[in-house]
């Protein structure tokens, strides 16, 4: 379903002076709490071999299992990079949307980073995120990457 329009805001959008635009809480989020849902445009995979590699459309994709690349729409893709993220996200392929959750709290003010690498599996296990996973999401968990920027 549609929930993207019920979530209340909990970031705004900033100029950061190491990042450029980026997100920042405008309150205390509690660890786990969803901070957004994001539409994605479904890439396949032999479009973005021949159409999208070496293209700025290439620095805001995720990769799902399934192959194929999700461009994250709205503010899905405005998180800065940290190897010592703050936000979790989960990409949903048969929904085509990322759920971000916060992967710890995170107090106002600072700003929110996703890691654009990989995450070990122990994340989704300690972050305890119910949502369901089937065969075609993908998270910041597993083995998918989020292309750098």
């Amino acid at each position: 379903g549609d929930e993207t329009n019920l979530l209340p805001s909990l970031y705004e959008i900033v100029m950061t002076p190491h990042a450029g635009r980026g997100l920042k809480a405008t309150a205390s989020i509690k660890q786990g709490t969803l901070i957004m849902i994001a539409p994605t445009i479904r890439v396949p995979s032999a479009q973005y071999h021949n159409h999208c590699i070496h293209t700025v459309f290439e620095d805001y994709l995720f990769k799902g299992k399934s192959g194929d690349y999700h461009l994250a729409l709205a503010h899905g893709s405005i998180f800065n990079h940290s190897a010592k993220a703050n936000v979790n996200w989960i990409l949903n392929e048969k929904l085509n949307e990322i759920k971000y959750y916060a992967w710890k709290t995170i107090e106002a003010g600072s700003d929110l980073f996703i890691n654009y690498g990989r995450w070990g599996q122990q994340y989704e296990k300690e972050l305890e995120i119910e949502d369901n996973q089937d065969e075609g999401e993908s998270s910041s968990e597993g083995e998918n990457d989020f292309l750098y920027k």
